[in-house]
C-alpha cells in the first residue's frame, strides 16, 4: 500500500491499481495527442479563473473573431503527474462531441521566451461563463431557496442524462466524478458536464471497470466495495447530485470523506429529507438513480425516458438536433467560430430565467460587497472562478470549499 497525497478542501479518493492495460493506455497517450502549430500570439489572455499544481486557468479573447474560450496554461515539468491527468483528459475530451460535454479545441505547445525558460503547455476550452451549478447553491442560498427550484434540477437533469448517454452509449466512457462542481452552466441556459481527469473507457469485454475513483459522498456502493461497475455508477452520482442540488450538500456531508465510503454501502439508499417539498415524479427519479443493486439501477437511456425529465429531454433533443459538428481547424466547429455562442439557439427557457435571475442577484452582492470592502475575495463571482469550474483535476480555486476530503492512492 502506498500513500501518495493528502490534499485538504477536496474530496476526491482513488484507490486500487489500475490495470495493466490502463498503464498501457497512459503510456500511449501523449504520443496520440499531437500538439498543434503555437497560436497563442492569436489569443489575449484576460482574467485568471483558477490555478493549482498544473498551472493556471484563464478566460481570453480570440483576436481575429473577438469570441471568448477558457486557456489553461501548463508548464512543462518532467514527472508532473499532475500533467498526465490533464493529457488523460484532452483523450477523452477530444473524442467527445456532445453539447452537453464542455467542448475541446485543441493544445499546442509555446515555447520558451528564453532560453532558460521553460515551454507551456496551452489547453484551449469551450468557456462556460456561468461557472459550476455549485457556485449557484452556494452563491444563493441553495434552489431549495427558489420558487422554481424543481423545474431547474429537471431541466439540469434532463442534460446530464443527455451527456452521460452520450458518454456511456457513443464515446464509451465513464464519467466517475458526477457533482454540482463538475456540472458547468453558460448565461444562455446550457448545461455541460466538465472534469474527466478521472474518467475512463469502457473498453474491455464486459464493459465493467474495478478501479475506485471519485468523489466519495457521491461514490456507488458498487464502486466502493470494488465490484464490476459500469455507467450505472454515474447513475447513482447523478442521484446523489439531485439531492445536493435540493439540499445544498449531498448525504453523509457531515461525515469525514474516508468515514462516508465505509457508511455508503452499509445504509439503506439515500432520499431526500423533506420529501412533501418535492413531486412524486422528482422522488422517484431519485430512486431509479440510487437503487443500491446496480443491475436494479436506471441506466442513463432508460433514465432519459423517466417522466421527470421526459418532457425537458425531448426539448433539448429538439433544439440541438442541427446544432455542435465535428470539430476541425483552431477557431472553427464546422462552419461556427469557436468561442462563439452567438448563432447558439438557447437552452431551456426554465434555465434561461435562472441564469438571469443568478446573475442578477449574483451582481448585487458583489456590489454591495465592493462598497464595504474592494479587497474582500470572498464574494461569488459569475463568471466562471467557481470552485470546480473550468479547471482540470488538482487544481485548487482560491476559495475555501465547505465540503473537505483528500486525494488517496493505495
Amino acid at each position: 500500500m502506498h500513500f501518495e497525497a493528502l490534499v485538504p478542501h477536496t474530496t476526491l479518493l482513488i484507490i486500487h491499481l489500475e490495470s495493466t492495460s490502463d498503464v498501457h493506455h497512459h503510456s500511449t497517450m501523449q504520443s496520440q495527442i499531437i500538439p498543434t502549430i503555437d497560436r497563442s500570439k492569436e489569443l489575449e489572455t484576460l482574467n485568471k479563473l483558477g490555478e493549482g499544481s498544473f498551472g493556471v486557468v484563464y478566460r481570453a479573447r480570440v483576436k481575429k473573431t473577438n469570441s471568448t474560450v477558457a486557456v489553461k496554461i501548463i508548464h512543462n515539468k518532467s514527472g508532473n503527474s499532475e500533467t498526465d491527468k490533464v493529457m488523460g483528459e484532452i483523450d477523452i475530451l477530444s473524442r467527445c462531441n456532445s453539447p452537453f460535454i464542455v467542448g475541446y479545441y485543441e493544445c499546442f505547445i509555446k515555447p520558451p521566451a528564453k532560453r532558460l525558460d521553460q515551454s507551456s503547455m496551452w489547453i484551449i476550452m469551450e468557456y462556460c461563463e456561468g461557472g459550476s451549478i455549485l457556485d449557484f447553491i452556494e452563491g444563493c442560498g441553495g434552489l431549495h431557496n427558489y420558487s422554481e427550484g424543481e423545474e431547474i434540477i429537471r431541466a439540469v437533469c434532463a442534460s446530464v442524462v443527455l451527456g452521460l448517454e452520450y458518454l456511456h452509449g457513443t464515446a464509451n466512457v465513464c464519467h466517475r466524478n458526477i457533482k454540482c462542481g463538475n456540472v458547468l452552466l453558460t448565461n444562455d441556459g446550457h448545461v455541460k458536464l466538465a472534469d474527466f481527469g478521472v474518467a475512463a473507457e469502457l473498453s474491455n469485454t464486459i464493459n465493467k471497470r474495478k478501479t475506485v475513483v471519485g468523489s466519495p459522498f457521491w461514490m456507488a456502493p458498487e464502486v466502493i466495495e470494488e465490484s464490476n461497475y459500469d455507467g450505472r455508477a454515474d447513475v447513482w452520482s447523478l442521484g446523489i447530485t439531485v439531492i445536493e442540488m435540493a439540499e445544498e450538500e449531498p448525504p453523509h456531508a457531515n461525515l469525514h470523506p474516508m468515514r462516508a465510503i465505509f457508511v455508503i454501502p452499509q445504509k439503506p439508499a439515500p432520499t431526500l429529507a423533506d420529501p412533501d417539498n418535492w413531486s412524486p415524479e422528482m422522488l422517484d427519479f431519485i430512486r431509479c438513480c440510487c437503487k443500491k443493486d446496480p443491475k436494479q439501477r436506471h441506466d442513463s437511456a432508460l433514465l432519459a425516458s423517466h417522466p421527470f425529465i421526459k418532457g425537458d429531454v425531448n426539448e433539448l433533443r429538439r433544439i440541438h438536433k442541427k446544432q455542435l459538428g465535428v470539430r476541425n481547424a483552431y477557431g472553427r466547429v464546422r462552419d461556427k467560430t469557436v468561442g462563439d455562442s452567438s448563432s447558439r439557439q438557447p437552452g431551456l427557457v426554465s434555465l434561461q430565467r435562472f441564469m438571469k435571475r443568478g446573475s442578477q442577484s449574483l451582481g448585487e452582492c458583489e456590489r454591495d460587497a465592493d462598497r464595504q470592502s474592494s479587497a474582500d475575495e470572498n464574494i461569488p463571482q459569475f463568471d466562471g472562478h467557481g470552485a470546480d469550474a473550468q479547471i482540470f483535476p488538482g487544481s485548487e480555486d482560491n476559495r475555501q470549499k465547505n465540503r473537505s476530503g483528500a486525494i488517496f492512492i493505495f
